[in-house]
């Protein structure tokens, strides 16, 4: 049972002090007391009933000041400088209710603030981090209409000076538990609970490679002119504004959905992906799905077992890969049509055979959760990605523990659907992928960190992203699986690295579930048992920990009280990684030990792993142990490539190998296998991001056998 003891009293203290999770192209806008952002007059944001106004603000300065306005006077949310310094909601050119004085807003610190006003009770009501702070009747009230524009930063009279992130306008008075739940979500999604969402200015796009955004991401179009505010980069960095690493709640009889298109109806071949975690086992459970009767393709989970199956074309392709409950796993299929189709269990391969069914482009849309007409999911689900090529296996396993978005996504040439799931219902790579409509009460989930509303325990699913650290491809990585007793010591856990270096630099990723986290005490031993204190009992009463943990890392977590929780995360240990590793042998068995220090919690590792000296890439990926009959040096996929390629070859017995990338006149590109290996089946992938388009060729020497191919790089 999660422990809920911190107290309705204090809780505008915690809110002053919490570090929430990280998102790495998260956006704010400042505002200097003349700029400000317009939005066109719209019928959406026309409003002359109920509605619900709300931001996160962190002012500068006490003063009179907008925080946003419909027209001159039919609607505003500001801050008020009459009886000391309060929030104000405005209707018609009157103040209708103001935050109590002994509640004050607080300069230079981020607060959430919501409005309500409810036509059928006449009541205006103010919320500050979540709860309700006051209420009042009043007949009369409601908004009249106008044409008029949008603007945040400006109004009537008092123009803001400070930070704005996360402004939105509901046509509907929201409740004091639906403001709380969604107000650490960066939200742009359409249908079901989020009805009524009218404007959702998040100040940031739904991808990293170009962060800044004044897109509507309620769906209703109602985008804004910058006009003078400046974008504030809190990449990367703790927020308080936002909680990431969403996923999507499903109970059972709940959905989403996006109408046909292209994107999502391959018919080449296909990859299907996602992290579930299902909490029964209990009929057919579908995550996936695109059509109906004769599918047009479809991953599930089979009935009572829980096996892992897909359907393509009517025709049921079953694994022998059962899928516990109640734990994350991630799930994948890659098939082309007549040719071989693959499950994978966490990465690893986990049933494979050919199949002749086609693929079709029927006019069905596209499913999360649901069969339509039949079986729902239960549980939660997480990153789910469409691709129109099947994944080689180890791209399948380089992204396992990786967000993708347009900014990173594999095989750019081909189209890579990707729904994140953190707050957004639209397809994060853009590669034309339908927007998902919430149907019945599918929702993002809830991480209500401050212990005053219900929360999804173990909703984070086990990702992490941080590009520049070259996460996962420079890692060696453990899929752990192992709990975490309500009391004493986990078993200790282990990692076995071969390749021997002196070490200089250590980064450490865990990513796990827990009742409450700051029960935990995490350390780390290397080979010949030097140790690094890497957390020891922060995060409060939160239920996750995903993140990198890195000397180097601009965030401290020491004295916050709140987990890092997150996609795109990386903090500083408890203690420190470098120091106790200098100058330390890397080869050998590395173990994690993880103590809960007090009974009534318990928790499970997903997956850990260990950085040395900030590697680019940590090798080549065996993807097959039976003993092949000859040397092999297969064609790259795919070929051309931008920017990123695999090349997959066959070593018949052991033998050093090396494999070398050229440019079109022999010049040395790349080093790209350079070890001793053991018989077996590889591929290793080259990344052609910082050389020029044009013809390369690469080339294997193995015991007597060397080989070239050709390939071509196309940008």
């Amino acid at each position: 049972m999660k422990k809920n003891y911190i107290f309705l009293a204090m809780l505008f203290s915690l809110i002053s002090s919490v570090t929430f999770g990280q998102m790495f192209w998260h956006q704010a806008a400042s505002f200097n007391g003349s700029s400000n952002i317009t939005i066109p007059a719209s019928p959406s944001t026309d409003i002359t009933g109920s509605f619900t106004v709300e931001a996160w603000v962190s002012p500068t300065a006490g003063v009179l000041q907008n925080i946003m306005a419909k027209g001159s006077n039919r609607y505003d949310l500001r801050i008020s400088a009459t009886g000391g310094i309060r929030f104000a909601i405005r209707t018609n050119g009157t103040t209708r209710l103001s935050s109590r004085t002994s509640n004050p807003v607080i300069p230079n610190v981020w607060t959430h603030v919501a409005a309500t006003y409810d036509l059928a009770t006449n009541t205006f009501s103010i919320f500050i981090n979540g709860v309700l702070d006051t209420s009042a009747v009043i007949a009369g009230a409601a908004p009249t209409s106008a044409a008029e524009t949008v603007t945040i930063g400006t109004g009537f009279n008092g123009s803001f000076t400070g930070l704005i992130d996360e402004v939105r306008i509901w046509n509907r008075a929201l409740t004091a538990p639906i403001i709380s739940n969604n107000m650490f979500v960066s939200l742009g999604a359409t249908g079901g609970v989020y009805d009524g969402l009218v404007l959702s200015m998040t100040m940031q796009n739904n991808f990293g490679s170009s962060p800044t955004s004044l897109t509507d991401w309620s769906g209703n179009g109602n985008n804004g002119t910058n006009n003078g505010a400046v974008f504030v980069n809190y990449s990367g960095k703790p927020s308080r504004t936002t909680y990431q690493n969403q996923s999507i709640s499903f109970d059972g009889a709940s959905w989403i959905a996006g109408p046909d298109n292209a994107a999502v109806s391959p018919t080449a071949a296909i990859t299907m992906e996602a992290w579930i975690f299902p909490k029964t086992n209990v009929g057919t459970q579908p995550f996936i799905n695109k059509g109906n009767a004769s599918s047009n393709y479809q991953l599930r989970l089979t009935a009572t077992t829980n096996v892992m199956s897909a359907v393509i074309n009517g025709a049921l392709i079953s694994s022998t890969a059962a899928i516990p409950v109640n734990r994350w796993s991630h799930v994948a299929f890659t098939y082309t049509p007549g040719g071989t189709y693959k499950f994978f269990l966490n990465g690893n391969v986990a049933g494979t055979g050919t199949n002749a069914a086609v693929l079709i482009d029927g006019p069905d849309s596209l499913f999360v959760g649901r069969y339509p007409g039949g079986s729902f999911f239960t549980g939660y689900i997480d990153e789910v990605r469409i691709s129109n090529y099947a994944k080689p296996d180890s791209t399948i396993q380089q992204y396992v523990y990786r967000s993708i978005d347009q900014s990173n996504e594999p095989f750019s040439g081909n189209t890579n659907v990707v729904y994140n799931f953190d707050g957004y219902g639209v397809d994060n790579c853009s590669d034309g992928g339908p927007r998902m409509y919430f149907r019945n009460n599918a929702r993002f989930s809830i991480h209500n960190i401050t212990g005053s509303g219900t929360e999804d325990e173990s909703a984070t699913s086990p990702m992490n992203r941080w590009d520049a650290g070259n996460f996962t491809r420079g890692w060696y990585m453990k899929t752990s699986d192992r709990l975490i007793p309500n009391s004493g010591a986990m078993v200790v856990d282990s990692l076995n690295i071969a390749p021997g270096f002196s070490m200089t630099d250590v980064n450490f990723f865990i990513a796990l579930n827990h009742t409450f986290v700051s029960d935990l005490r995490i350390t780390l031993v290397a080979p010949n048992g030097d140790s690094a204190n890497v957390f020891n009992g922060q995060g409060g009463s939160a239920n996750d920990l995903v993140t990198v943990f890195d000397d180097q890392a601009d965030s401290v977590i020491s004295g916050m009280n709140s987990t890092f929780i997150g996609a795109y995360t990386r903090v500083k240990p408890s203690g420190v990684l470098n120091t106790p590793f200098s100058g330390d042998p890397s080869a050998g068995i590395w173990r994690l030990k993880i103590i809960d220090g007090f009974g009534g919690d318990s928790g499970r590792v997903y997956s850990w792993g260990i950085q040395i000296n900030n590697a680019v890439f940590t090798g080549v990926n065996q993807i097959a142990s039976e003993i092949p009959l000859k040397f092999m040096l297969h064609q790259n996929y795919p070929n051309p490539f931008n920017p990123v390629t695999s090349i997959k070859f066959a070593i018949p017995s052991s033998a050093f190998t090396v494999i070398k990338v050229y440019d079109i006149i022999g010049r040395e590109v790349a080093k790209l296998v350079d070890k001793q290996l053991s018989a077996g089946t590889y591929e290793v992938t080259f990344d052609g991001k910082n050389i020029a388009s044009g013809v390369y060729f690469y080339r294997i020497e193995s015991a007597d056998f060397v080989d070239v191919k050709k390939m071509m790089l196309v940008k």
